[in-house]
């Protein structure tokens, strides 16, 4: 059994063991550092002589372990601190280079048409978690999509209550599969009309065919429907009598009549 002096003795023992530099051949140029990334830079030019030679390898494994030790030996300069028993290095929180990106900055997404209304409403988005507990099955399942309880239930229903007025004749199973593509088409509609309105651009095939939410010149919107409905054919209305545009009746003048005797 060890004694609690010889346990400290000995945790003391390996930190100064730890803390101990090894010893490298001094540079003309000291190196200059940075330790936020862990990096140096060494300005000192390099033996071409030995480059070019047999000793090629050997000479780029020595550089490099010198180096790597140099850079070691800044960071064991630093306030060191125990975490879990482990000896650890704090960091500079400033770096000596600004180290380039790959890939621009991502830029922040536009708000949605639906983002903007709550935000004008004061409605606060609530995440709900994703998965829930099933009393059924006794395990937890997804909120929405495959395998969800939604999903579940719709797939085990084998009857739909009607009310009083409904037609019984009809298939209300597929009426609600109906309904609900409407919906899916609906959404991702609406999902391109954000993304063609933050990009500033129309949806393809939509001039003049579907209503332009952004405004509310309904004759311009007729127009451009009728001017396409007339070229949308195979020949693109080459044979297709066009509407000339309506010209107003020309007034004509009250002439005297003149009468020859």
């Amino acid at each position: 059994m060890f004694s609690v002096d010889e346990i400290l003795k000995k945790a003391s023992d390996e930190e100064a063991k730890a803390q101990q530099l090894v010893t490298v051949d001094s540079k003309q140029i000291d190196l200059t550092y940075d330790l936020k990334h862990l990096a140096a830079f060494d300005p000192n030019l390099l033996d071409l002589k030995t480059l070019k030679s047999e000793k090629r390898e050997d000479y780029i494994k020595s550089l490099t372990r010198d180096n790597t030790q140099l850079v070691i030996n800044q960071i064991w300069n630093l306030e060191t601190k125990r975490v879990d028993n482990v000896i650890t290095a704090v960091l500079p929180k400033q770096a000596i280079y600004n180290l380039p990106r790959a890939k621009p900055i991502p830029r922040p997404k536009p708000p949605t048409k639906w983002e903007l209304f709550a935000r004008s409403k004061g409605i606060n988005k609530k995440k709900k978690e994703r998965m829930v507990w099933d009393t059924v099955t006794k395990q937890w399942r997804p909120r929405f999509g495959f395998r969800s309880i939604a999903q579940q239930k719709q797939d085990n229903e084998w009857m739909i209550e009607l009310p009083d007025q409904a037609d019984p004749n009809q298939d209300y199973f597929a009426k609600r599969s109906e309904e609900r593509n409407e919906r899916v088409a609906k959404n991702e509609l609406q999902r391109l009309r954000n993304i063609s309105r933050n990009l500033k651009l129309r949806l393809p095939g939509t001039s003049g065919i579907l209503p332009n939410i952004d405004t509310n010149n309904k004759t311009e919107q007729l127009i451009q429907a009728k001017n396409l409905t007339q070229k949308s054919n195979a020949s693109m209305g080459k044979f297709i009598d066009m509407d000339s545009p309506k010209k107003l009746p020309r007034k004509r003048k009250n002439k005297s009549k003149k009468h020859f005797k």
